[in-house]
């Protein structure tokens, strides 16, 4: 008897979860757009994709479901996950604009990696150089410009913090760019311009491997291993922009942060660390509207 009630339990406690699970991952109404499913014989409706997700429970799974019926430029879907604890608890896809032949979509509009991606180190507060260093030399995505901050260090020297290099070769001829710091504000500064000046073109400064160097009285160190410093694209921000605005106009209540930590999960599908103060200043920007175009 005790063996058909724990049976009974099981089998309603299997019901309710499947249910549950069911009720966890939600197609957005409003922020479904799918052209392509009305040139399908036979058209596809919106309740219809809802009922080939209604038993999903991870939210990368459910977009492969529906992903094949948006083919038509401007065709969009959001997955929302309330459940959820943490990022990313949605996941979207965007047809993106259209791409001349042999060219490069480098935009995050069709990226469905749920990957949380990127090694942060648990923030920027570097309390000793060689922490510092090992950040720089993970590669990061970087949006414009950034600062680092040395003010938490044990031991400032600011005549080393002063004597770093970047040094890279560009068509046979070695490059050697100072980083500059700022003793005062105590800050390392890295944009574009200082480590490749403005004459050549991102997708070519993309795959220039960098090596750090600095001087240790008088010694130069050479920091072992190369690295890269991505700055985003004028594409990558224009379709961050977008999915910033779709992800804002769906979520109106989720603060910058909330939605940083969302975009966040496509950029770090893509690089292997990017920046999130930095990020969250640039869409903070972009908010404002004084955002300029790189």
């Amino acid at each position: 008897m005790g063996s058909i009630k724990f049976t009974i339990f099981y089998l309603v406690a299997m019901i309710l979860t499947n249910f549950a699970y069911g009720q966890k991952i939600k197609l957005l109404d409003n922020y479904c757009v799918c052209n392509g499913c009305a040139l399908r014989i036979p058209k596809v409706s919106k309740p219809q994709l809802t009922s080939f997700i209604a038993n999903d429970s991870i939210l990368q799974q459910a977009a492969l479901k529906i992903k094949k019926y948006f083919t038509s430029e401007g065709d969009h879907f959001i997955l929302f996950c309330p459940s959820c604890q943490a990022p990313p608890r949605s996941i979207g896809y965007r047809v993106s604009r259209s791409v001349a032949a042999g060219k490069q979509d480098n935009g995050f509009g069709t990226y469905l990696d749920v990957r949380t991606g990127g090694n942060h180190k648990g923030g920027l507060d570097f309390y000793k150089f060689n922490e510092l260093l090992n950040f720089l030399t993970d590669s990061l995505l970087v949006f414009d410009s950034v600062e680092l901050s040395t003010a938490s260090f044990i031991g400032r020297s600011d005549k080393v913090l002063g004597s770093l290099r970047a040094s890279y070769t560009w068509q046979g001829t070695r490059v050697e760019r100072t980083i500059p710091y700022d003793p005062e504000n105590q800050v390392i500064r890295l944009s574009y311009n200082i480590l490749f000046g403005d004459k050549r073109a991102r997708s070519e400064t993309d795959t220039i491997p960098i090596t750090l160097s600095y001087q240790r009285r008088d010694e130069r160190i050479d920091v072992p291993g190369q690295f890269n410093v991505y700055f985003a694209t004028a594409d990558e921000k224009q379709d961050l922009a977008e999915l910033y605005t779709l992800y804002s106009n769906a979520f109106p209540d989720w603060t910058i942060d909330e939605l940083a930590n969302e975009l966040m999960v496509k950029v770090t599908a893509r690089y292997k660390n990017t920046l999130k103060p930095n990020f969250i200043q640039w869409l903070t920007t972009l908010k404002q509207g004084t955002l300029q175009n790189p």
